[in-house]
């Protein structure tokens, strides 16, 4: 839309009531002086000075005045030169001048307005296109081992038992019948017969006749029957308390035992003459006061532990068993099997 007045009046001739016609958009209309002289131009007013934007404010940069700069969405202008390091928000009024009026009081609440009517229910919208489905969740941490259960303590090792006696010997089967006496030398001659005066010197005797042939062998007897098992009493070396160390023979005896042992023991080699697979227990309980055992090792027919622990000392008032076997292999007696009283 344009307007423009036909004949523009000097300002000073125009009073309040001066009528002055506008032609607007092809049409005469009519403004009063009044509304003219609000609306004149005034004077040219002086150059503005140049604002320099700088951007957003930083510490770190030193600022003159008239630089423009934001903090927080706010516009500040630079009051002073060599204006550094000045917070523009804690130095208003100084440093920076904000371009933004104080907050005004906040106004009253206004008046609820009446609810509006319910407007119709809209149709149902389209069902939207499925969702893809969501990633499989991490798996969940395994719940921890539930703790294994006490092993139960392995029973006692029962006793070895006792090495039965040697059965006795079986009778020795009947002699033979002996052979046929040889013949008897054919006899000497008599000698001439001395007067008979003082006795004559006895004749010197005949040659010895020959030896008869020996006569045949006799038939060998049959065997004697199997002698009778031993009963299977062990043969038990028992005293109160074995002097150190003991010197023990395998041929004398079938177990070794002390049954109140007052003091600490060393256990020699064997000093007899094993055999193989023969067998033979320790047995020992101290005196109500532990006592140290030490075991031969190394040494021909000395110990060996074969899957076990040698023990190496008592326990107050309980029995100790210690069983063992001879391995003439390696001239060792094999210790196999140990038990502790509880």
């Amino acid at each position: 839309m344009t307007t423009k007045i036909s004949t523009l009046p000097t300002l000073s001739t125009v009073t309040d009531t001066t009528i002055i016609p506008v032609v607007d958009s092809g049409s005469t209309k009519k403004i009063t002086g009044s509304i003219l002289k609000t609306y004149a131009l005034g004077a040219q007013g002086a150059t503005g000075t140049s604002i320099t934007n700088r951007g957003a404010w930083s510490g770190a940069t030193l600022y003159v005045s008239t630089d423009m700069v934001t903090y927080n969405g706010v516009l500040y202008i630079s009051l002073v030169g060599a204006n550094l390091n000045n917070n523009p928000a804690a130095t208003v009024g100084t440093a920076w001048q904000s371009t933004q009026g104080a907050q005004g009081t906040t106004g009253n609440t206004g008046t609820q307005g009446t609810t509006g009517s319910t407007g119709a229910q809209g149709t149902a919208g389209n069902t939207g296109i499925q969702g893809t489905t969501g990633s499989t969740g991490a798996q969940g941490t395994a719940g921890n081992t539930g703790t294994q259960g006490t092993t139960g303590s392995t029973g006692a090792q029962g006793t070895a038992g006792n090495t039965g006696t040697q059965g006795s010997t079986g009778s020795t089967g009947a002699q033979g019948t002996t052979g046929t006496t040889g013949n008897t030398g054919a006899q000497g001659a008599t000698g001439t017969a001395g007067t008979n005066g003082s006795q004559g010197a006895t004749g010197a005797t005949g040659s010895t006749g020959s030896t008869g042939s020996t006569g045949a062998q006799g038939t060998t007897g049959s065997t004697g029957a199997q002698g009778t098992s031993g009963s299977g009493n062990p043969r038990v070396s028992s005293t109160t308390s074995i002097g150190s160390p003991l010197a023990w023979n395998s041929g004398s005896y079938d177990q070794y035992a002390a049954t109140a042992q007052a003091g600490a023991l060393t256990i020699n080699a064997d000093a007899g003459t094993p055999s193989d697979g023969q067998k033979m227990i320790f047995r020992f309980k101290d005196n109500g006061t532990a006592q140290s055992l030490t075991w031969t090792t190394g040494s021909s027919k000395a110990f060996r532990a074969v899957g076990i622990t040698l023990p190496t000392a008592t326990v107050v008032s309980k029995t100790l068993y210690v069983g063992c076997v001879y391995n003439s292999a390696d001239s060792r007696w094999d210790a196999i099997a140990t038990a502790q009283e509880t």
